[in-house]
This record gives C-alpha cells, structure tokens and sequence, in this order.
C-alpha cells in the first residue's frame, strides 16, 4: 500500500523532496509497477517525476548529445536529432519491450534500474556517456561505466537524482546492434552485442564492444579493444571473437549459461566484422 504520494512540479521541488532518506522516485514505473503488483513493499514516500518538464528533452552539442533522464523510450527512438547523429540509441530504444513500454518507460529509468539485460546501456557504454545527477545545491558528473556497478546496484547517494546524460557520437565508426531473445519482439535480451569500428585501408584505428546480458555488471571488453589496435581487420576476425569471450568468462567467471552465449558472441562479432570487411574490400 502507497501511505504518501508527491508530485513535484519542478526540479527544485523533487530535490526538497527527497533530502528524507525514505522514498522511491517514480517515472515511467514500468518496472516498479510490477514488483509492485507481485506484491513488494513501496516504503516511505513514492515520487513521481513524469510530468517534471525540466528532465524531458534533447540537445545536440555538436560532438556530443544530450539527453534528459525522463525522456521516454519512444521519444528517444523517434528524435530525428537521434536518428541522424546516435543511430544506435536509436535503434536500442526501439528494441525495449512493447510500444506502451516504450511510451512510458525512461531512459534514466533504464540506467538506475540497471538491469542487467537493459536494452539502452550497451550503446551508451559505446559512446562514452556521463551521467549529472543533481543533489541540494550541487551537481555532480560521473561517467556511465563508473555509475553501474554490480548486480544491478548504481553508485547514486542519497538525495541525488538522475538529471541528464550526455553521449559522444560515434563518427566515422561503423556500429552495429544484435538483441537475442526468445521471440522476433517483445523479449527480454538474452544476449545483445553493441560493437562499433573505426578503420583506415582495413587497419583497426579503434575497436569498441559491449555484450549485454552476460557480465555481472555492464561494462566494454577494453582488454580485447585495445589487443587489436593497428591490426589489419581481415586478419584477426576470429582472433577478436575468440579473446572477447575469453574476457567475458575473466570478468564474470563460468556461468550456467556460458555454454551457449559465448558461441553466440563469437559468431555475432565475427558475422559482424566480416560484413564490415567485405565491404572495405568492395570500396563501400
């Protein structure tokens, strides 16, 4: 049972509302609404944010974007400004749940709750994205990677809130995303690949992987991204497949499932970096 709702109006309201140390901040709550419903205890006061104008937005900085944390899934998918300089968010938050999902649920939403399959967090670790959360009197920055840590918990101190996230375009890379799931649509990820590429004659200038769903807490292969720098590309495909998974299972240890998801990593890189070569091989 809910004792004690707030509806801030403003930023300045939510901060006064939440320097007591017992409440749960509410936007999209298509999580929340869940666990609610099987029967987990909202205690202290339930903060909703939704109609909070100041956290709902995009801005363009020309190398980097910024995003505001109540911004919706779909709001994030549809932005032209998205579309056309972070293509790849774009397509992570058409891939989140069901079109009511989406219309609801945010992207702050999806970084706090840091799930460990959470559709949005991949391509965000892609681009190199900081986080502002902002507490009574002072905003503090610090980056996604760092944010997130294991299991679901995020590194948030009490009477901050998630206001914005600002992510580095991706120019000059090929990028692609692949989501796993037991159906073609509204599946929770088994597995998703976020990987991007910056290369020059076939030579790797830069090498960015991120798998989803398989590491006790998200985070980029930087071991294996920075193994094949200068490397000609078509000569070690299956070597970056191959010491991908390897840093998976050093990251997380040997799961239950490993047995089947790091097949499919490997084969989704090598698919995916073998496409890309072909195409430089064809002048495209």
């Amino acid at each position: 049972m809910i004792k004690n709702f707030v509806k801030p109006k403003g930023i300045q309201e939510l901060i006064q509302s939440i320097k007591d140390d017992n409440y749960t901040i509410i936007a999209g709550g298509t999580d929340l609404m869940v666990e609610f419903h099987n029967g987990k205890e909202i205690k202290g006061k339930l903060i909703d944010i939704s109609t909070i104008e100041a956290l709902k937005g995009i801005k363009d900085y020309g190398d980097t974007i910024t995003i505001m944390a109540g911004t919706t899934h779909s709001e994030v998918e549809k932005s032209e400004v998205i579309k056309k300089e972070l293509p790849i968010l774009s397509k992570a938050c058409g891939l989140v749940g069901s079109s009511l999902i989406r219309n609801r649920g945010t992207i702050g939403g999806n970084i706090v709750n840091n799930a460990n399959c959470a559709d949005s967090i991949p391509p965000l670790l892609l681009c190199e994205t900081v986080l502002c959360l902002k507490n009574f009197g002072r905003d503090r920055i610090i980056r996604l990677d760092e944010f997130l840590e294991r299991n679901g918990m995020v590194a948030i101190e009490k009477g901050e809130v998630l206001y914005s996230l600002t992510a580095k375009k991706l120019e000059g890379y090929k990028w692609d995303l692949i989501k796993v799931g037991r159906r073609k649509s509204l599946a929770i990820s088994r597995l998703t690949l976020a990987i991007a590429l910056k290369e020059r004659n076939g030579v790797i200038e830069d090498l960015r992987i991120c798998p989803g769903a398989m590491l006790s807490k998200h985070a980029r292969l930087h071991d294996t991204e920075n193994k094949f720098k200068g490397k000609e590309l078509a000569e070690c495909i299956n070597e970056i497949a191959e010491s991908a998974a390897c840093e998976v299972e050093e990251l997380s240890g040997k799961r239950w499932s490993s047995e089947y998801k790091e097949p499919v990593l490997k084969g989704l890189i090598i698919r995916t970096l073998e496409k890309w070569g072909q195409k430089h091989e064809a002048g495209i």
